[in-house]
């Protein structure tokens, strides 16, 4: 479900969103280069999507998010819980390129889009239990 909203999201984004809606995106992705804790690194990630669905600007669309967005949190709160290896690091690259690919309004952001929700989810279930 996640992943047919993003992308919905996403094409919005590209079609329609203001430079002060990607600017708020982009600022998002900044604060997560100062984040030294993985929990305020979750937080920040969250963050970072509920503002490409801000900027997505469709009520509807915003409102699917938050009736599954509790489920997406807990999504990356298992993942540090497993393992912190690469968070830090990788987490502000993904999104500083997810951002990017919004603000060029490049159709080719659905498909790194994806390819973030594969990778975190590929960490997820090689960690150990």
């Amino acid at each position: 479900m996640r992943g047919a909203l993003e992308d919905l999201a996403v094409e919005q984004v590209i079609a329609h969103a203001s430079d002060e809606d990607l600017a708020v995106i982009e600022k998002a992705t900044g604060a997560m280069g100062h984040a030294t804790d993985p929990h305020v690194m979750v937080g920040l990630d969250i963050a970072f999507h509920d503002a490409v669905f801000a900027a997505a600007g469709h009520r509807r669309l915003v409102a699917a998010w938050e009736a599954i967005r509790c489920q997406v949190h807990l999504f990356p709160l298992t993942r540090i819980g497993r393992s912190t290896e690469g968070y830090l690091g990788g987490i502000p690259q993904e999104h500083h390129a997810l951002a990017a690919a919004l603000r060029a309004r490049d159709l080719a952001a659905l498909r790194l889009f994806a390819a973030h929700r594969r990778h975190a989810m590929d960490v997820l279930t090689s960690s150990p239990v």
